[in-house]
């Protein structure tokens, strides 16, 4: 079963920081993982060269930038004993570079922050979620918490989806949660009144239906019982046109603490993008959503795109 060892936190020296740090802690001890790589990106000006050299003192230089995020990791980050630590600073611009510098290496989850106000910093959490060929986990800015006790995973029957119950249940295992819930969002069509039924007794029909479908998702899967390594799998249903607003308030009602969405692709980029409702709950969820991606994923198409870059 899938246990994310080696982990990368992307750092930009801000007040998010602290949001990734607390989580990559808790679940670096989770996971017991073996080693993690804190990345830090400067982004280019246009200051001219020979002002630079001329006043040296005004920009940080290499080793200045590294001790400032050796700083902050050892005032926020609590991992687990005898973990491998790895500092990474890189020029130019954040997400080619980031993108380039995971497929030189071996990673299995990559922590992103996400600024709950919008900013550069969201728009470049969704480019890495839709090209990381590895599992992405998005914290929104304040979103840290001491333990987690309730995991919403939205399903949709999909492999994709399944491998989101499955890595969400392996995750709850690890630390402890006895159960997960699932989250099933559909809508009652438009000709419903053409069938005699009222709207709520066809939305009966629907969620009947889709138990049954339920029931054979799970079978497709390792539970056993009901249910993945000793953890219970449960499945709410929502009647909703807009599916990733049902999520959120759903998410919202059971106090979910962590979200895990299947991400998906077609053709030649299947595995590597998002949906579009993964990505609406990325951006308006309050509590960070992990992109559940089997590794390497679309890895050798994100590679071609690189190489055309000249990256």
């Amino acid at each position: 079963m899938y246990r994310a060892k080696k982990l990368i936190v992307l750092l930009d020296l801000s007040e998010q920081d602290r949001t990734n740090l607390k989580w990559a802690g808790l679940v670096a001890k989770g996971n017991q993982a073996t080693s993690i790589t804190f990345l830090h990106v400067r982004s280019s000006d246009d200051t001219p060269e020979e002002i630079r050299e001329e006043f040296p003192e005004a920009f940080d230089s290499l080793e200045d930038t590294k001790q400032k995020l050796e700083e902050e990791v050892e005032k926020e980050f609590d991992g687990p004993p005898g973990i491998s630590i790895n500092y990474v600073v890189l020029d130019g611009m954040a997400v080619p570079q980031i993108l380039t510098y995971i497929t030189k290496e071996d990673f299995d989850l990559l922590f992103v922050g996400r600024n709950v106000a919008g900013s550069k910093r969201s728009k470049a959490a969704e480019h890495l979620c839709q090209k990381v060929p590895f599992t992405v986990f998005v914290a929104p800015q304040g979103s840290e918490r001491d333990q987690v006790q309730e995991i919403l995973v939205p399903i949709d029957f999909s492999k994709h989806a399944l491998d989101a119950v499955e890595i969400a249940a392996h995750y709850a295992s690890l630390i402890g949660i006895q159960k997960i819930d699932c989250l099933y969002v559909f809508d009652v069509p438009m000709g419903y009144s053409k069938t005699g039924k009222t709207r709520e007794e066809f939305a009966e029909v629907l969620q009947r239906n889709a138990e049954i479908e339920f029931d054979r998702f799970i079978g497709q899967s390792r539970a056993i019982d009901g249910k993945f390594e000793g953890v219970e799998v449960t499945c709410h249903y929502k009647v909703s046109d807009q599916p990733a607003e049902g999520i959120l308030e759903e998410a919202q009602q059971l106090g979910a603490d962590l979200i895990f969405v299947g991400a998906r692709g077609r053709g030649s980029l299947a595995g590597l993008l998002l949906g579009s409702v993964s990505s609406h709950v990325i951006h308006g969820s309050q509590v960070p959503v992990i992109a559940v991606k089997r590794k390497g994923a679309g890895l050798s198409f994100l590679q071609a795109i690189l190489k055309e870059l000249g990256l």
